[in-house]
């Protein structure tokens, strides 16, 4: 219990000031804990949180909840082993509620009862169990919009019948996260934000009578003093060396409209539990986003785990070491990296075994949960099959997020399904809204994908349900267990629908510019409402006539060769993601969203008509495409979902013209595969490309302007070859695993390459020249004594270069330096870099790529 020595008067005040609600009565249905404003009004206090507010913050219509028609059937089993779900209702209109569900094996998935709270439209988020289990604790992500309490208590004192207690919200701050209970009752929750969604957050506690008694820190000063973003996020205790450990993760109100960009912050804070003190900032560079922390069970120094959503990586803190250069408390080492699927993706979230040997974790839109066995620190073995598409009996891992650990640790529960903001944010991440029950290996620790439960089915009034976290109780011995970790997860990418989404920046530094391959995803499979990618014949009309042009009416080829009909299938990935991509730039456009409303001097009107058009002549292209392939018998492509790694209209302009210099260098060689095949490929197909060539210079052309660069890059442009082309889409904007198979995405028989990129590190270049570059990829088995560098640039002979300073991250991590000799023959424009198994000699691009292990790297020197 918090005693009065480390409670002074201004906490007191504070936790005078928090609002709580019990149960409602029948003229108390609304829930809404600040009628007047979402900030209070305490003296001083809250000036400069309300000052720093921004205007147009979007609020939820506080509606009262709707009630269901009828009440949901409760069961009369008792299970032994239980679990508890917080759950939102799909329509954000109904009310949110704790489900409790059987997960004994006879009445596996039984609803056993259902507890609602009296509001709506709080997205669910983290849960978590009192010492005693007799009470559990839920948090509201997004209670704010609706002017409603942020945290619910549920009485579980039976267990088979879970009731609504009270909720409340703290005066300082809110959007609640992760919660642990305090031994003696109660629990430390920590809320992100500020009461109006902005840095500074709190660290909540609250008593045994589940009211709130602290809001750390209490100083207004020492927050001052913290010179980067308070975002508390993830939260581990150690209770017998008295410290706290806290990571700060994003700005909530950064993931709301109007944004101009996700605020991700790199930090942890150590923090003394006795007075519940900030001891320490520790950094993790380039983390972008700390989602998670927890202290490793038995670990001898007592260290802890972070994960850095931007990275894709494990970290490991040492709290009670002192930093060489700067002697204050606390140091931060890499772990493990968990390779490309993590990268930037929007959460990572774990749990551990009991005994601290075994690491479980989510990587959201990754769609992945992985598996580490930390027994030798120095030589962590990882359990899971990274590229494996996972699934529990044909149902597919989507979107996970939290995982719990059973009490007896014989099953991961993992929830699909992360955040989703709707229209009035920027973060929607995809998942189909199960809880998958996985199996633990009892000898290794390893997984396997068994059971699953639906919370869609049962709830269809609802529209289906959000099941965000669960607790899992166990009443098999003579005492009940419960175990709840509440796990975070992050793909630094944001999930939005067909928007072009906040990100991390490109990579741009002088002249010298590298694509970095990763980004924001699209929610769902791409369309359009002219009906693509299959318009009708009047949609197809009114296509043509934006476009500024029809299809060509002459005849389509019948038959073609393999190569040939595996060209236009790229032809068609590439031309559907760009359609994508244009609509979602030309959405932004004309809503004004945050970051696309300067043009460089060009007119909104103007800018709006070229983008309709560019789209429209994509989506012939796309149409056109597909059209041959159906006449020639090859299988048709169709769309999947897509993610963007721009912030604003320059960056989405600038990533334009590095993808359709690309496209420019592929499309040379398809000419040349059309010629060489010759029949109807010859005669149909070569003028038909060629033209496409001249109508992707012009947009080029444009877009160099726009950048003010000049406006054709070289007297000759890149060579490039269907493989890296192919690759490029798909590692850079296709969400893994959203291609359906009625898309034929996977029969087009491409090798996947590994990544590569320019590491962040490099200081960039002019057009010259350079001793070393450090690249970054996704290739573990890369030696200098097996791969090459080789650089594609102009209508030249490639340059194949050593590489140096290998060093291995990790099974599917590392990095290796390399020269840059740009006086070999180099031309302004886009270079591509790929990582070969030979030193060459190599005649062309498309001889690279068949020898090429990871590319491409998109190199843009102007």
């Amino acid at each position: 219990m918090l005693t009065g020595k480390f409670v002074p008067l201004l906490a007191t005040v504070l936790a005078s000031l928090s609002l709580t609600s019990s149960a409602p009565t029948a003229a108390d249905k609304r829930q809404i804990s600040l009628p007047d404003s979402i900030i209070p009004k305490l003296g001083n206090l809250t000036d400069p949180i309300a000052n720093n507010a921004p205007d147009g913050i979007i609020l939820q219509p506080p509606t009262p909840a709707i009630d269901t028609k009828e009440p949901f059937p409760k069961s009369d089993i008792k299970p032994k082993k239980l679990g508890y779900f917080w759950t939102g209702s799909e329509d954000r209109k109904h009310k949110d509620f704790l489900a409790a569900v059987s997960l004994d094996d006879d009445t596996f998935g039984t609803f056993v009862d259902i507890a609602e709270v009296p509001t709506s439209g709080n997205e669910p988020h983290h849960v978590g169990a009192s010492a005693d289990g007799k009470t559990i604790v839920g948090g509201g992500l997004l209670s704010l919009l609706k002017t409603q309490d942020t945290a619910f208590y549920f009485d579980v004192t039976d267990p088979y019948r879970p009731q609504f207690k009270k909720s409340n919200r703290a005066a300082l701050a809110s959007i609640t996260d992760e919660i642990r209970a305090k031994p003696d009752g109660g629990f430390f929750i920590t809320y992100m934000g500020s009461a109006a969604g902005t840095s500074p957050g709190r660290l909540i506690e609250t008593n045994a009578d589940n009211d709130i008694i602290g809001q750390w820190p209490e100083s207004l000063d020492n927050l001052n003093a913290l010179s980067q973003q308070f975002s508390p996020h993830g939260l581990s205790i150690d209770w017998q060396n008295n410290l706290i450990l806290t990571s700060d993760y994003v700005v909530p109100l950064s993931v709301l409209k109007p944004s101009t960009g996700i605020q991700r912050a790199n930090t942890l804070r150590l923090w003394n539990l006795k007075d519940r003190s900030i001891l320490s900032t520790i950094t993790i560079p380039h983390g972008g986003g700390i989602q998670d922390v927890k202290f490793i069970p038995g670990n001898e120094e007592g260290a802890a785990i972070a994960t850095a959503v931007h990275l894709g990586q494990v970290w490991i803190i040492y709290p009670r070491r002192k930093d060489a250069t700067t002697g204050q408390q606390g140091t931060a080492e890499l772990l493990y990296d968990l390779g490309p699927k993590a990268r930037d993706t929007t959460a990572i979230y774990t749990t551990f075994s009991r005994d601290g040997r075994y690491l479980y974790g989510t990587i959201t839109t990754g769609n992945h949960i992985f598996a580490l066995d930390l027994k030798d620190l120095k030589n962590i073995k990882r359990l899971d099959d990274p590229d494996e598409n996972q699934n529990s009996q044909g149902v597919p891992v989507i979107g996970p997020h939290f995982l719990s650990l059973s009490p007896d640790e014989k099953h991961l529960i993992v929830t699909d399904y992360f955040v989703r903001t709707g229209d009035f944010g920027i973060l929607n991440t995809p998942g189909n809204y199960f809880a998958h029950v996985i199996d633990v290996d009892q000898d290794d620790g390893s997984l396997h994908f068994n059971r699953t439960i639906d919370f869609v089915k049962p709830f269809s009034e609802r529209g289906g349900s959000r099941p965000h976290s669960s607790v899992i109780y166990d009443f098999s011995g003579p005492e009940p267990r419960a175990l709840s970790f509440p796990v975070i997860s992050h793909r630094a990418s944001l999930i939005f629908s067909n928007s072009i989404t906040p990100f991390r920046t490109t990579l741009t530094m002088k002249t010298f510019s590298l694509l970095l391959l990763a980004g924001a995803a699209a929610a769902a499979p791409f369309s359009l409402p002219d009906g693509f990618p299959n318009p009708s014949p009047s949609q197809l009309m009114k296509i043509q006539s934006e476009a500024g042009g029809t299809l060509p009416n002459t005849a389509l080829p019948t038959k073609l060769p393999a190569d040939a009909i595996q060209s236009l299938q790229v032809i068609a990935v590439n031309e559907i993601f760009e359609t994508a991509y244009f609509s979602s730039l030309l959405d932004n456009v004309t809503n004004g969203v945050s970051g696309y409303t300067d043009f460089g001097g060009l007119d909104k009107a103007y800018v709006v008509k070229s983008l309709k058009a560019i789209r429209a002549q994509e989506e012939i292209h796309a149409i056109g495409a597909n059209a041959i392939l159906a006449s020639a018998g090859g299988k048709t492509i169709g769309p999947c979902n897509y993610m963007f790694p721009v912030s604003d209209f320059k960056s989405a302009i600038a990533l334009a013209a590095t993808f359709t210099d690309l496209v420019l260098g592929t499309l040379q060689g398809v000419q040349k595969t059309f010629a060489l095949d010759g029949g109807q490929a010859a005669n149909g197909l070569v003028s038909l490309v060629g033209s496409i060539i001249g109508q992707e210079g012009e947009q080029d052309g444009a877009y160099r302007l726009i950048q003010r660069k000049t406006p054709s890059a070289s007297p000759f442009l890149t060579a490039a070859a269907g493989p890296f082309a192919f690759n490029g889409v798909n590692q850079m904007f296709i969400v893994p695993g959203s291609c359906k198979p009625s898309s034929n995405v996977s029969s087009i028989h491409i090798p996947s390459f590994d990544t590569l990129k320019l590491d962040a590190s490099n200081a960039m270049p002019e057009a010259k020249s350079v001793g070393a570059l450090k690249f970054d990829t996704s290739y573990g088995k890369v030696s200098s004594s097996s791969n090459h560098l080789a650089y594609i640039s102009g209508q030249n002979k490639p340059v194949v270069v050593p590489i140096k300073s290998v060093h291995s991250n990790g099974k599917n991590s590392a990095t290796f330096t390399a020269s840059f000799p740009y006086d070999k023959g180099f031309s302004h424009g886009l270079t591509v870099a790929a990582l070969v198994d030979n030193a060459g000699p190599f005649a062309d691009a498309a001889a690279v790529a068949k020898c090429t292990v990871a590319g491409p790297g998109l190199i843009e020197i102007d």
